[in-house]
């Protein structure tokens, strides 16, 4: 999953991304999570996949959770307001 950064404009990274498969629609395995291990404090537009490697997985529906950053640190222009994530495309193969 592609996810963009720019702290300017309050958007964040997540914190972490978790990841569900399942072949029925119904019942879902959980298959592991990505963390963000990025500085949050870096300005600019950036981008960065949050990729989960699977082998031999078989699955026809996924379920993803981004957890949102949050509040804006101390730090930031917006601090004590909520950050956005955005995630631009997922990918799967």
């Amino acid at each position: 999953m592609g996810c963009h950064q720019d702290v300017r404009s309050w958007i964040f990274y997540p914190k972490k991304v978790d990841y569900w498969t399942s072949v029925d629609g119904e019942k879902y395995n959980y298959q592991g999570n990505v963390l963000a291990n990025f500085p949050d404090n870096i300005e600019g537009s950036l981008q960065k996949d949050f990729t989960l490697n699977i082998k031999n997985l078989k699955a026809r529906y996924i379920k993803i959770k981004a957890e949102n950053y949050g509040i804006c640190p101390k730090w930031h222009l917006g601090a004590g307001g909520k950050t956005w994530v955005f995630v631009d495309e997922l990918t799967i193969k």
